[in-house]
């Protein structure tokens, strides 16, 4: 069952600052999330380029919502941060969440992250109802190397 209410925790993966090349988790506040934290180690070993849109053109803003080992992944493509093709953000939250719900969230604990973006953020569907698979994860790492 999805909960459409307002997630108690949300966490922030992309980049912090625009100009800024490589990703990170965040909490609240753009605290550092410790390497050992509540979140699945899975998904924090997966998180980059695996959730967004599986979209060639990766357009910006248009996300897509996930629930995978426990949490909900809103995941979008966002160069706001990082120029490079392939660059995506993602708010995440344990439990299941409507995306609308997390994106609401997420941009309420997130206020510079929804400033920079310059851009709405818009459903693109759900699409994972289950953690991606494997040969999905390598694709997509394939599609999304950076030099």
């Amino acid at each position: 069952m999805i909960d459409n209410g307002t997630p108690p925790n949300v966490l922030y993966f992309g980049c912090l600052r625009a100009g800024n090349r490589g990703h990170a988790w965040y909490a609240p506040g753009l605290r550092p999330l410790p390497s050992r934290s509540w979140l699945s180690p899975t998904l924090r070993a997966y998180i980059d380029a695996v959730f967004p849109p599986d979209d060639t053109e990766q357009v910006e803003g248009r996300y897509t919502v996930s629930h995978a080992h426990g949490f909900t992944v809103v995941a979008w493509w966002d160069r706001s941060g990082d120029s490079r093709r392939a660059s995506n953000s993602a708010f995440v939250s344990p439990g299941r969440w409507g995306g609308e719900s997390v994106v609401r969230a997420g941009l309420e604990a997130f206020p510079s992250i929804a400033q920079r973006m310059g851009y709405p953020l818009e459903p693109a569907g759900e699409w994972a109802a289950q953690p991606p698979s494997l040969e999905h994860i390598e694709k997509m790492r394939q599609q999304t190397k950076r030099p």
